[in-house]
């Protein structure tokens, strides 16, 4: 008899948890489909890049993150077509060096990189 009770009372437990381990990873999709909903709606490449690095760091706890956009003719090896936006300072001292021109196109700059640098393509 008290076999059969503890057998329940397991069977029980385990659809609770269960249920709750349903539960969170429902919820963590629904979180994810919203954060790459807000990344889709930008229009700008400085936009979203910003949205990436606002949204995937705190959602997958990443140290950072970043976007290499690919620009110029995809058949020419030769070409460095790999970019990454240096965005603004947010600090009051980082943006007081910064010049009016920088202010007024929304990023610092922008570094190019060999599209064979790295991860995206072969070491060097």
């Amino acid at each position: 008899m008290l076999d059969l009770v503890t057998g329940i009372l397991s069977t029980c437990i385990e659809r609770m948890n269960l249920a709750k381990s349903i539960l969170v990873n429902k919820n963590r999709g629904y979180e994810i489909l919203e954060a790459f909903g807000n990344i889709i709606d930008k229009r700008q490449h400085v936009e979203i890049d910003l949205a990436i690095q606002k949204i995937c760091k705190p959602l997958f706890k990443f140290e950072e993150v970043g976007v290499l956009f690919v620009d110029g003719v995809e058949a020419d090896s030769e070409a460095p077509n790999l970019y990454k936006i240096n965005h603004l300072p947010t600090d009051e001292e980082g943006r007081a060096e910064l010049t009016e021109y920088d202010l007024s196109r929304g990023f610092k700059g922008i570094n190019s990189f060999p599209k064979t640098l790295g991860i995206t393509g072969l070491a060097i």
